[in-house]
């Protein structure tokens, strides 16, 4: 979900640095559970309502703030990008008090699969294919948003409804992520990369081929997480992130 979030993102900012984090809906839909343990709530269902509450006041605000200047990609990550500070912010001052509570989900912020049972997967892996299918019919206008908007009005595409529908399907698949196994973002932003290098440009392709990888990926990072220290476990979202930016840095080592 988060690897097709990020292809959404990149190709319709025009932004190949452009992650589901910089959206702030992630950040928003922690802090949203976050307050909810704070709050003594505990019940996984209203942990649940707390963050897609959340997350959907999230989108609000980033569709509020921009609404007058068309959707303008770049202003929606700005955007999202001060929100998930303000969050972060928020969520490190309570960490810094020393709040027994507030130590309790440092592990789910670390995105961890910890909690996973057999029920969470496999709705898990509906609800990721279902979203993927219903992304594919958008590579299209994916692809005429990766020309510029002006062109892609001239050819026939409602930009600002097309914009609005990608931010939110990119929001719907960012914070059911982070809800279901907490922020580990920065597979959004690697597995459309590595895609790309592999010869996967065209909008379809690179959605199926992202997901495929980010799939692989993840998998991979929760077993080595699970093997590199044991008995002890590495959270997968934390490996995730230690592999992409090893993976970055060989990256910018042959560009």
């Amino acid at each position: 979900m988060l690897a097709t979030a990020g292809v959404i993102l990149q190709r319709m900012t025009l932004n190949p640095m452009a992650s589901p984090e910089l959206l702030g809906i992630s950040a928003g839909t922690a802090a949203g559970v976050f307050i909810a343990l704070l709050l003594g709530i505990s019940s996984s269902g209203y942990l649940w309502m707390c963050g897609v509450g959340s997350a959907i006041a999230t989108l609000t605000i980033i569709l509020l703030f921009n609404r007058n200047s068309g959707l303008q990609p770049e202003r929606i990550l700005l955007t999202g990008m001060a929100i998930a500070a303000l969050f972060d912010a928020l969520i490190n001052v309570f960490l810094a008090v020393g709040d027994p509570r507030a130590q309790s989900v440092l592990v789910w912020l670390s995105g961890s699969t910890y909690q996973a049972t057999p029920l969470l997967a496999n709705g898990l892996i509906g609800i990721a294919l279902l979203l993927l299918i219903l992304s594919l019919p958008l590579a299209r206008c994916l692809g005429l948003l990766s020309l510029n908007p002006i062109m892609a009005q001239s050819l026939g595409l409602n930009v600002p409804l097309t914009q609005k529908i990608l931010v939110v399907l990119a929001a719907i698949l960012t914070a059911l992520s982070t809800l279901m196994l907490g922020p580990m973002c920065f597979v959004g932003l690697w597995a459309p990369h590595l895609a790309k290098i592999l010869g996967f440009h065209k909008p379809l392709h690179q959605l199926m081929a992202a997901a495929t990888i980010a799939v692989i990926a993840m998998v991979f990072a929760d077993w080595l997480g699970r093997q590199i220290v044991y008995p002890y476990e590495i959270p997968a979202g934390l490996m995730a992130t230690l592999l992409g930016g090893a993976y970055f840095f060989r990256l910018m080592r042959k560009t």
